[in-house]
């Protein structure tokens, strides 16, 4: 765990790479799971369609909690 919370603040060390992990985040969080299911509907059947989802929300949610706890 102590490697990839290094790694996570060297990536964010100016307000251009905060801003930029912040978007990405809220993209993950919030257009992730609703515009998903509509881009890979095709690709996945629906119940793994969902966990695709999931996983997209956490890892979105897993970013921004990184982000907060660096303030």
């Amino acid at each position: 765990m102590l490697k990839n919370r290094d790694f996570f603040k060297r990536m964010t060390s100016g307000r251009l790479g905060k801003a930029f992990w912040m978007l990405v985040s809220a993209v993950l969080m919030f257009a992730g799971p609703t515009y998903a299911i509509y881009a890979l509907r095709h690709l996945f059947r629906f119940p793994f369609l969902q966990l695709v989802c999931v996983i997209l929300f956490i890892i979105g949610l897993y970013l921004f909690l990184q982000l907060y706890d660096e303030k």
